[in-house]
């Protein structure tokens, strides 16, 4: 983890080369003359446009280079952002039990969520995942093909436009390779030998006088984890910590309910004998969980039926052609394919569902209810039988355990193209390039999707018994089994069309503290998505499934300028500026966002540094084209009540219509941040940065439940749409429109530390010891548009610390280094506030702190091949337990379940 000078780094490279090893990697980039004066060629920095030679700007900038991904020994580049202090608590969904985007990974900076960090490839866009289309997808990326990882941690829309909010993320690809380097690894989880991971990887580069080509293979592959194979998640019941109560009240055996069909009334006015809902006589007294007014249910410990870590494999391509037309004029070409795929496999689906047809109902009725409910239930028909009642409802909730587990078979495939032309025009040099992306999500049912028709006939004609475990092994059954299972599916697919030309440089405009740098540019770009789910699951006719359909499309036009003015020996001013239009069907936006930040050598090892800027986020095509869909929502009316005369306190709750899905009128998300920081060399091979941070965001897009809405129509008038006063029994166009508005705002401040120290040994060779800590100093948000700001920092997820500590030795051809991330203590609020206020309903959950070391050993045994082994999570440390977001107990987002995990790395060049 570095943030230096190029100098710097040299310096650093320097002494690296003397005993024997490769230079840093970020030093790879510059080139320096055989002179004394070690001239260094400008580069261009993630968060600005103008090559310079000085990685330092006004804004922070941390780069983590190909040796500090190889060393933390992971395979993917969402995992490795994980383990760093970037990302915060929804940053990463790979490992995620529960999701709807399998496979996928994110990065969540500064905990305001992944789609307010802007992820780039070699500084162009990506395209955002197709099912949730507010995230870039990481696993698009090839490691094999990083060099290396730039973020940037302030916001940069002035720069790049939307999303630039909370930070910038910038993958920096291999160029100008000459050889071949292949490498191949396994690693497996100590304990069980489970969660085994493979991952190959090969880069091939070839240069002439005029060309260059690069080719990158990668290929990775994990094995999963089961639930039951880990200390946390392996139950989702946990008795003796508080709110460890995580289970699901589907199961088998379930619960029962039985009420008047006609109008929904219930049968009793629940005495003590029975009750309208009750529990199986067969379930276990501790799953036996007491509802409302009496009621139970009988309680199920999924945990066991589910996976930890799903089976994932991913395969990517990626090439760069550089060839030189004239000594001027470049012409290239960079082309990228990737496919991963995910096997998710959830516990049987859970559901309710009337048995009143069943011919095992009116025997389980008189097995399980007094006699007084049952003269209540039952009657007799024309032949004298005893039949339960037409005008009598007999619902069952229970978990179909009978069945295939929920598997889904996720694919999500992605092609790039892009190609361009660069050069120089005098002093200045230039770019111009087109490309298209897509990416497409698709998601296949492979087993256990129950359609909802299918499993009501079988119970009528007796062909399921609902009140007990059904054995599908023989042929029959193997048959009907197969006849209930829906051929679920979901495609998403996002694109991406753009075009860009930007010219910049060093003016002859000479100030007192050097030349006038500029640069400007326009950017085009269409983006489309669509997702849709098979009618089936749209509606709603599959079991414990949900799906979603949506398209649309927007176009972007922006240009932008930026200029960087040495006013002065040592302090330089930065402008920026951008204007962005937004086109959608529908509606549109156009905001102008800027950025001013300063710089100022106190003398050659300290520097003071200032940025303030204006960001905005456009509301993503989800927010905009998701589906309309209509719907009826309990709730108490209290405004009609009072129209009609009838007091509060005698207000019924009644089922309310409303509307939600997207909303082509929402607006941009507007934000403002500012930066202040010292940058420090106080002697040789040590370098310290300390930045403190504040981003403002308001407009955030949301939603507003019915009776939130209902309490404060005056408010909210435009989300009431009532019919002679009523939102009930006057058809749809009475309503309350719960789909997305632009509503809250959040904020944040914070201070970042980076310090690196490069030691010296003499023939016991240097380490590098560096060290990345993070504090949230607060982070005020609001649950609703109608409470009040307050602040999460020390709550679920939230800890004020993360940090990383790493110390890399190296001596000839030995190398060893030990890492520690560390997250701080957090609290758990059962409840959330109380309404209209910061306070919390309950007393607080205390969250352990969390503390991992990893540790690897390296050999260079010939001149071209090494091999390295290491041990992550070498104390098999416990993610902290969690209870507020339920099993599996723990953030999947933050930590990882596998425990102690031994690899093994074998590298050769050619």
């Amino acid at each position: 983890m570095k943030n230096m000078t190029f100098r710097k780094s040299l310096t650093a490279a320097a002494v690296a080369a003397s005993l024997g090893f490769p230079a840093l990697a970020i030093a790879q980039d510059a080139q320096t003359d055989v002179n004394a004066e070690e001239e260094v060629e400008r580069i261009q920095v993630t968060g600005s446009r103008i090559s310079r030679t000085d990685m330092e700007t006004s804004s922070p900038v941390s780069v983590f280079d190909s040796e500090d991904i190889l060393n933390s020994g992971v395979g993917t580049v969402s995992e490795f952002l994980r383990y760093t202090t970037v990302s915060g608590p929804g940053g990463n969904t790979e490992s995620a039990s529960l999701t709807q985007v399998a496979g996928s990974g994110s990065v969540d900076a500064k905990g305001f969520g992944s789609s307010y960090t802007l992820v780039l490839l070699n500084g162009r866009r990506l395209p955002v995942n197709a099912i949730a289309s507010d995230f870039v997808d990481l696993n698009q990326i090839p490691l094999a093909a990083v060099e290396r990882i730039e973020y940037l941690g302030d916001g940069a829309s002035a720069i790049y436009g939307s999303d630039a909010v909370a930070g910038v993320v910038n993958v920096i690809t291999k160029k100008d390779f000459q050889g071949a380097d292949f490498n191949v690894s396994y690693g497996a989880g100590t304990e069980h030998g489970d969660g085994d991971e493979v991952n190959a990887q090969l880069v091939v580069g070839t240069q002439s006088a005029d060309t260059s080509i690069l080719f990158a293979l990668d290929y990775w592959e994990r094995r999963p984890i089961k639930a039951s194979d880990r200390e946390i998640g392996s139950t989702a019941y946990l008795p003796n910590v508080p709110n460890g109560d995580g289970r699901s009240p589907y199961g088998l055996p379930g619960w029962y309910e039985v009420y008047r069909d006609n109008n929904g009334d219930f049968l009793f006015d629940q005495p003590d004998e029975y009750y309208n809902l009750f529990a199986d006589e067969a379930c276990p007294e501790r799953d036996i969980v007491g509802g409302s007014g009496g009621d139970e249910y009988c309680y199920y410990d999924f945990a066991p039926l589910y996976q930890i870590q799903p089976a994932s494999d991913r395969q990517s391509i990626y090439t760069t052609i550089n060839h030189k037309l004239t000594a001027d004029l470049n012409a290239y070409g960079e082309f990228r394919y990737s496919r991963a795929y995910t096997k998710t496999s959830n516990a049987p689906a859970p559901g309710f569902i009337n048995v009143a047809g069943s011919p095992y109902a009116l025997d389980f009725l008189q097995n399980n209810l007094p006699q007084e409910a049952l003269d209540t239930l039952l009657t007799t028909n024309g032949a004298g039988d005893t039949v339960i009642r037409d005008d009598v409802a007999f619902g069952m909730g229970r978990r179909w355990v009978d069945f295939p587990n929920r598997q889904k078979d996720n694919t999500n495939t992605t092609f790039s193209g892009i190609v361009g032309l660069n050069g120089y025009w005098g002093s200045y040099d230039w770019d111009f390039h087109v490309g298209h992306t897509k990416l497409v999500n698709r998601q296949i049912g492979a087993g256990g999707q129950l359609l909802l028709a299918g499993v009501e006939g079988a119970i009528a004609d007796g062909g399921i018994n609902p009140f007990e475990f059904n054995d599908f092994s023989d042929r029959e059954g193997q048959e009907l089994l197969n006849s209930l299972q829906a051929s679920t599916h979901r495609t998403g697919e996002s694109t991406q069309s753009f075009a860009g030309f930007t010219i910049g440089g060093v003016t002859g405009v000479e100030l007192p503290g050097g030349n006038l740098g500029f640069a400007a540019g326009v950017d085009w770009r269409r983006e489309s998505f669509t997702d849709r789910s098979d009618p089936a699951t749209s509606d709603g006719q599959v079991i414990g499934g949900a799906g979603s359909n949506g398209e649309g499309a927007r176009s972007v036009n922006a240009f932008y300028t930026e200029v960087a003015a040495p006013l002065f020996d040592g302090f330089e001013l930065k402008g920026a500026l951008r204007r962005d239009r937004i086109d959608w069907t529908g509606g549109d936006a156009s905001k102008t966002t800027y950025q001013l930040g300063a710089t100022y050598n106190i003398n050659e090892s300290y520097m003071v540094r200032a940025s303030y800027g204006t960001g905005f986020k456009a509301p993503d095509l989800h927010q905009l084209f998701l589906g309309q869909s209509f719907g009826v929502t309990e709730a108490v009316d209290f405004t009609y009540c009072e129209n009609v005369g009838i007091p509060a306190d005698e207000c019924p709750s009644r089922q309310l219509n409303s509307r939600s899905g997207g909303n082509t009128e929402l607006e941009p998300e507007e934000s403002k941040s500012w930066n202040v920081g010292l940058v420090a060399q106080p002697f040789e091979n040590f370098d310290l940065t300390v930045d403190y941070w504040s981003l403002e965001v308001e407009n955030i897009v949301g939603t507003l439940g019915i009776q939130e809405i209902i309490n404060n129509e005056e408010q909210y008038p435009e989300l009431v749409n009532r019919v002679n006063g009523r939102l009930f029994g006057v058809g749809d166009e009475a309503y309350i429109l719960t789909n997305l508005q632009n509503l809250t705002e959040e904020s944040a401040k914070g201070v970042s530390i980076d310090m690196n120290y490069l030691q010296e040994f003499g023939d016991f060779g240097v380490i590098n010891w560096g060290l990345r800590a993070d504090t949230q100093l607060e982070h005020l948000r609001q649950s609703s548009a109608t409470q009040p700001l307050c602040d999460d920092i020390g709550t679920t997820s939230e800890p004020e610390w993360k940090a990383n500590l790493s110390a890399d030795w190296q001596n000839g051809a030995h190398s060893a280094g030990a890492h520690v991330r560390y997250l701080g203590t957090t609290d758990d609020y059962v409840g959330g506030r109380v309404s209209g206020s910061c306070g919390f309903q309950n007393d607080a959950i205390p969250v352990d702190s969390y503390t991992e070391l990893d540790v690897y050993y390296g050999f260079q045994f010939a001149e071209n091949q090494s091999i390295k082994v290491g041990l992550r999570n070498l104390t098999d440390e416990n993610p902290p337990i969690s209870t507020l977001g339920g099993w599996p107990f723990y953030d999947q987002g933050l930590y990882s379940n596998i425990g102690r995990f031994m690899y093994a790395r074998y590298s050769v060049q050619f």
